[in-house]
């Protein structure tokens, strides 16, 4: 991996890696301000180098090649892997990377769209991977500030207060999150990630 002057074509630094990269580099700040460059390569690893000087500030495994190119948000890295997963890395938390199991392995890259993430593999299932992130804020947002609600006796919730939470979990989408409008649904390891 190398890092060129764009006005001098002359190399910078140079990053001798384990396996081939066949996706494009993303470039991003971390929490720090400090501009990085973040790749996977074939030998299951995500890179993330410090783009003055190439040296290493982390590497992530995956459990198979990363093929395409890694899609860089709010300090996050996305990507997908021959193991199947789209992970999904905090740039400055990497330990607390979370993925999710689409079933074949993916060779593609991902793209980012109102806080979705659009993905394809090799089964031919393109999938949104924002539900777990929309249920966590449904609950955050809507269901903790009933916790208080008179209507939540000892024997738990009125039907009325059912009815409202149930409104409004439809209207966000999130009453059955693992079902889509066309009846398709998650698998049982993608439906364990969102509930």
């Amino acid at each position: 991996f190398y890092a060129v002057d764009a006005q001098t074509g002359k190399a910078r630094w140079s990053f001798d890696d384990a396996g081939e990269i066949a996706g494009s580099a993303s470039i991003a700040a971390d929490a720090d301000g400090r501009t990085v460059v973040v790749f996977g390569s074939y030998d299951n690893f995500l890179y993330c180098l410090d783009a003055a000087d190439g040296s290493v500030v982390f590497r992530h495994p995956a459990q198979n090649y990363i093929n395409g190119a890694v899609a860089v948000v709010n300090n996050t890295a996305y990507f997908g892997s021959c193991d199947a997963n789209l992970y999904q890395v905090p740039l400055d938390d990497p330990n607390s990377t979370r993925t999710l199991d689409t079933g074949s392995y993916i060779a593609a890259n991902p793209a980012i769209a109102g806080g979705i993430v659009y993905v394809g593999n090799y089964e031919g299932t393109f999938r949104a991977a924002d539900i777990a992130t929309r249920v966590e804020a449904f609950v955050r947002d809507e269901v903790i500030p009933y916790e208080r609600d008179p209507r939540l006796g000892s024997h738990g919730p009125s039907e009325e207060l059912v009815s409202e939470l149930k409104a409004k979990a439809r209207d966000a989408g999130v009453l059955t999150p693992h079902i889509f409008p066309d009846g398709t649904h998650l698998t049982h390891a993608e439906t364990a990630l969102v509930l």
